[in-house]
């Protein structure tokens, strides 16, 4: 059918239908709309927050909600409530100790502000650049929450010092503001801003919130292991960052021997009523290693027990870097001397079970890296916070 046989009634409503389709269309476009500055998104805030809609219709938390593992029916609000700890634990919050100092980024009314403090005893600074939001969250807190505080700010101009040891933030928590931030690398680094520093540092090493955490922990537990070696009156502060930056480079080489374990992996392994057969393979190790000269033994113990490197354990043993190379590879070859002769004993040390094998190790390995380098008289100051002193524990 030609052009000129379709009524012009049809025509026209066919240019109306197009018509239509394209105000519909630049509608939709425009569904989202551009950043004008903080002033307008704050005014969206308080008119949202001033109607109490969502306030009615979500409670306290406007994000997602978590309907458990596997996933049931759940109560809308409760659901929200559940992903607020959940998040937590996730993100290792939850090991943090009461008292530790969280910032709340976009916090609303101030729902997620509460259970921070309330259940898990953080000192908590929540903000909004909303004024609606922040004095309906303060209505909201009741007085006993002293330890938590509203305050109305900026998240891209935080108006907070940055952050030290003494008046930085421990953690900073933020539930899906991110994405609304126009300049998201000026969010970012202004939430690292006012994080302790050895922490900050510690996440800008590894970008993992729960392994800076272990970093934190090895660094203080060498430290004060160390703190003979550090001199009064020096910089405290650079000597911690420089132990941070060791443990965390000690890691790294280690890191290619470790897997994580999922959790049917977990569930299948052997209880631990009995010594496994690997265990006992550790106990032989360990009672093979004290059949090693002493030279190689020390060697071998800090280089592929305490994960450190040539270089530190030259410092340790008072030798050369070639030194140690040669004494670990004659040691690692000796070892497989004395494994194809069989000479490996699971009772060469009767007080001694397989559980206790690594300790035992690694308490040795303490004790070398313990010792005064080549040189420096036993109990002399020194800052030489490059050694690293390995971890005791074990898991």
């Amino acid at each position: 059918m030609s052009l000129g046989a379709i009524p012009p009634s049809w025509l026209l409503l066919a240019l109306l239908l197009f018509g239509l389709a394209l105000v519909a269309l630049a509608l939709w476009l425009r569904r989202n709309r551009r950043f004008v500055g903080t002033s307008t998104v704050a005014e969206a805030y308080d008119r949202w927050t001033e109607d109490r809609l969502l306030e009615r219709l979500w409670g306290d938390h406007v994000h997602l909600g978590h309907y458990g593992d596997p996933a049931g029916r759940r109560d809308f609000r409760a659901a929200k409530v559940a992903f607020v700890h959940e998040l937590i634990r996730w993100s290792g919050l939850d090991q943090l100790p009461p008292g530790s100092r969280v910032l709340d980024v976009g916090c609303g009314i101030g729902g997620s502000a509460r259970i921070l403090a309330r259940d898990y005893g953080f000192e908590v600074l929540a903000i909004s650049i909303s004024p609606g939001q922040i004095q309906r969250a303060q209505d909201l807190t009741p007085a006993a929450l002293g330890h938590c505080r509203f305050a109305v700010m900026d998240a891209l101009a935080l108006d907070l010092p940055d952050g030290s040891d003494s008046n930085g933030f421990d953690a900073v928590w933020s539930v899906e503001a991110g994405p609304h931030m126009p300049d998201k690398q000026r969010y970012a680094d202004e939430l690292l801003r006012v994080l302790t520093q050895l922490r900050r540092y510690a996440l800008s090493l590894c970008n993992n919130a729960s392994l800076a955490d272990d970093l934190l922990q090895d660094t203080l537990l060498n430290a004060w292991m160390a703190r003979d070696r550090f001199q009064p009156g020096t910089n405290l502060k650079a000597w911690c960052t420089t132990i941070l930056r060791n443990v965390f480079f000690s890691y790294k080489r280690r890191s290619w021997r470790s897997l994580p374990l999922a959790d049917d992996t977990m569930s299948e392994m052997p209880a631990t009523g009995t010594e496994s057969g690997d265990m006992l393979d550790l106990l032989a190790l360990r009672n093979l290693i004290a059949l090693l000269p002493v030279d190689q033994r020390e060697a071998l113990l800090l280089v592929g027990a305490g994960g450190i490197s040539y270089i530190e354990a030259a410092k340790v043993c008072g030798c050369a870097t070639g030194t140690v190379k040669s004494r670990v590879s004659r040691a690692r070859f000796r070892l497989t001397v004395l494994l194809s002769e069989n000479q490996a004993s699971y009772s060469t040390d009767s007080g001694l079970s397989a559980r206790e094998a690594m300790n035992d190790l690694m308490q040795q390995v303490a004790a070398l890296a313990a010792k005064p380098p080549a040189g420096q008289a036993a109990g002399a100051a020194s800052n030489d916070a490059g050694r690293y002193i390995p971890r005791l524990q074990t898991v």
